[in-house]
């Protein structure tokens, strides 16, 4: 049903395609030096996350331009305390965690057209979105044109299959002439997050762990999830280095955060942070932490954008597409021939996930104890 009914927005999106291409111009000339350029990327916490180094490359080429970002609250926390952003325009009901709304998308759509931007820089897929800065009017209109979705466009970015989604999003920078150099993730703690945290978690040689997450709209399991017990065994192992652990996630992973708590021995200190921090506090305790190991989730690129040395658990989404990008984490993932199953944070129904209990707890640690050993990791996306 999924894939009848792509083909079938595909099909829409290159007919309109064709009927409009009089009217989508192309733009060659350099933005002005006072120029305001929009970016627009309302969800979620990791997709935003992937999108801060597009966010530093623009600042770095334009530093006297009013730079935008148009977020959902779902992830406004991601970029709101990021020094290269002059403004936040809040887009709830247009896709992601807040969901579809007509309201919110003709609202989005005449904020935007009354700002007059002079670029917009569209990183989703959604047609409706990569046409919206055409409905307002902007000139100079870049963005991913994903099975010609991108057809109101007039820098469309080709989206390969197998290329990082950090790397697709710097990719459309190539319309303004920027030659991206040293991306990497960005994430601010603010002053009192910072002093919360350092409060909360004493110096010392800390091992946060993640393992929640992993719900996908149709799974009847947390697919991303990687078995509970995995976990207690691997900190039960780092732990008789003298490492402490910290456990980390959202209320909803509490239930799974005791299940391992449970399990853990005596050698090491033991800290729940479950359903206690806001995103910022998160950031701070990360910053602080030796090591992460989590699932395919927020708190994983949250902790490679704070330069916390982290392992990626990866089972039904690829690595190569949506692994924590940072030369300082790795992952460890089984690619069996039923995966990858998760497309754009959509995912099959699956009830038995085998490549997330088919990946054992020694390669989960030895992956974590090269990262401590400042080993180079092998996982990221050149």
């Amino acid at each position: 049903m999924r894939k009848r009914r792509d083909s079938l927005v595909s099909l829409v999106c290159r007919t309109l395609g064709r009927l409009l291409s009089p009217l989508v111009k192309e733009h060659s000339a350099s933005p002005g030096i006072g120029a305001s350029i929009l970016i627009i990327k309302p969800c979620c916490i990791g997709d935003v996350l992937m999108a801060t180094p597009t966010i530093d490359q623009l600042r770095r080429h334009f530093p006297h331009a009013h730079l935008a970002m148009a977020v959902g609250h779902w992830a406004k926390a991601v970029v709101a305390n990021n020094p290269h952003l002059d403004e936040i325009i809040p887009c709830d009901g247009v896709g992601g965690g807040t969901g579809w709304s007509l309201r919110g998308y003709l609202a989005l759509l005449r904020e935007v057209r009354r700002r007059r931007f002079d670029v917009c820089l569209v990183l989703e897929r959604s047609p409706l979105l990569t046409t919206l800065p055409f409905l307002a009017g902007i000139p100079r209109r870049l963005g991913l044109d994903s099975a010609g979705r991108g057809f109101s466009l007039n820098h469309p970015v080709p989206c390969p299959s197998h290329r990082h989604e950090v790397l697709l999003y710097l990719d459309a920078l190539g319309g303004l002439g920027i030659q991206p150099f040293s991306p990497r993730l960005q994430f601010f703690p603010s002053t009192q997050d910072q002093a919360w945290a350092e409060e909360r978690l004493p110096l010392g040689p800390w091992m946060a762990l993640h393992p929640g997450g992993g719900h996908n709209p149709g799974n009847v399991v947390p697919v991303k999830r990687w078995p509970a017990v995995g976990f207690a065994v691997v900190a039960n192992h780092l732990m008789k280095g003298g490492m402490g652990t910290i456990l980390v996630g959202s209320e909803e992973d509490k239930a799974v955060a005791a299940q391992i708590k449970s399990q853990l021995g005596g050698d090491g200190q033991v800290l729940d942070f479950t359903g206690e921090t806001s995103l910022g506090q998160l950031g701070a305790l990360l910053h602080r932490c030796r090591l992460f190991i989590g699932n395919d989730a927020g708190p994983l690129h949250l902790a490679a954008a704070v330069d916390t040395p982290a392992v990626g658990i990866f089972g039904p989404s690829d690595p190569q597409r949506y692994g924590p990008f940072s030369p300082r984490c790795a992952v460890v993932y089984k690619n069996l021939p039923c995966g990858p199953c998760v497309e754009g944070g959509q995912g099959v129904r699956c009830s038995d996930p085998k490549c997330m209990a088919a990946i054992s707890p020694q390669e989960v640690w030895q992956a974590a104890e090269s990262l401590l050993n400042n080993e180079p990791a092998s996982s990221h996306p050149s």
